[in-house]
């Protein structure tokens, strides 16, 4: 009789380096090798909280990593680590070969919102929130406007707009309408 194990999968894509860590042993599948250790960020100490996002929020979460004592503080919280990807599988394992049954199962694909460090009793915990990929889709982009010259750039043939008149003020593109009188 075959025994299947359930093994987590975590991948985060950081500027020259690519963290692989699972929920123990090793772990091939799709050319990685994912461990339960990393060399910058340690091991996970718990496990993601995810939070469902509500009305104009994105799903969220923090997970949190015990680093190795002698990686630098700066190496941990670099600013270029923000809206690097991390992705989250489900994966099924064979126990006896340790091979990855069938295709995981995609259970988390965020970017990165704020790496941070935390002291406790001479230790230190590194805490990397994250938020859905599709927060991008909240975002807000105030600096586009109709006008010719905004939609040149963004269409670069079409002309439709170059001699618009009229216009007493501009309109943000992606955000609601201020309401007037």
């Amino acid at each position: 009789m075959r025994r299947i194990l359930l093994a987590g999968l975590l991948k985060i894509e950081l500027p020259g380096h690519t963290v692989l860590l699972t929920d123990g042993g090793t772990v091939t599948w799709d050319g990685d090798s994912y461990a339960s250790r990393d060399a910058l960020f340690g091991m996970v100490a718990e496990p993601d909280e995810l939070e469902n996002g509500v009305g104009e929020e994105a799903p969220s979460g923090t997970v949190r990593f015990v680093p190795p004592p002698e990686v630098a503080s700066a190496d941990l919280i670099d600013p270029a680590y923000q809206d690097c990807r991390m992705r989250g599988w489900l994966a099924e394992i064979d126990a006896d070969t340790g091979e990855v049954v069938g295709t995981p199962s995609l259970e988390l694909d965020a970017i990165i919102d704020v790496p941070r460090l935390s002291f406790t009793n001479d230790e230190r915990e590194l805490e990397v929130d994250h938020v859905s990929i599709w927060q991008r889709l909240f975002d807000t982009n105030e600096g586009n406007v109709m006008n010719g010259l905004t939609h040149r750039q963004l269409y670069p043939s079409e002309t439709g707009m170059d001699n618009t008149t009229g216009v007493s003020k501009d309109v943000p593109w992606g955000t609601n309408s201020v309401r007037t009188g």
